[in-house]
């Protein structure tokens, strides 16, 4: 990437994430949405050797909220994932709802993150890539909290990254503010 091209997509996510967003919000199929987001992938010969998988449970889980938003979260985080594994790898999505909110995990196999780099990866120009702008995880950062939800990175069952997602339920609101952080699992979904 030449230095005109990095400094224009540098400038052009600063002033996105500057921007205040203006969510559009309704409820969607869980599975339906990860279509979508598979979708964005599909035809990227780079991901050919890449895995994305799903751990769901059989009955349908909704989403609430801006879907467009919510992809752009989603294609960033298996991106990331998919450059850690230098795209011969997987990620796993997986979700669970429960006590009024929705508990999501999104790992990968690759090599995580140090206890430095995982205190840093939401800071605003942070970034363990070489050409990497530092823009794009707090930009997750701060649509998941626009929709009123969290979000934390930790070391993952497949041994590398895990962002730990959690997000209002149904209605958009959690039934009372204890929900709203995310629970510790262990070993199983969220």
């Amino acid at each position: 990437m030449g230095k005109l091209q990095r400094i224009e997509r540098l400038l052009n996510g600063t002033l996105s994430f500057a921007k205040p967003l203006e969510l559009s919000c309704a409820l969607h199929s869980f599975a339906d949405f990860l279509d979508q987001v598979e979708g964005s992938f599909k035809e990227n010969e780079r991901f050919a050797h890449f895995a994305i998988e799903r751990e769901l449970p059989d009955e349908g889980i909704e989403i609430y909220g801006d879907l467009p938003k919510l992809e752009e979260v989603f294609v960033n985080l298996i991106q990331n994932a998919a450059e850690a594994c230098k795209f011969d790898g997987r990620v796993r999505v997986s979700a669970l709802q429960r006590s009024g909110r929705l508990e999501i995990l999104v790992e990968d196999d690759g090599p995580g993150f140090s206890p430095e780099q995982a205190g840093q990866v939401f800071k605003l120009f942070y970034s363990s890539k070489e050409s990497g702008t530092g823009l794009g995880l707090p930009i997750v950062r701060k649509i998941i909290e626009s929709h009123k939800g969290s979000i934390r990175v930790r070391k993952g069952r497949l041994a590398g990254a895990c962002f730990e997602i959690v997000l209002p339920g149904r209605d958009g609101s959690f039934p009372n503010e204890e929900a709203h952080q995310p629970k510790s699992s262990e070993g199983g979904q969220p």
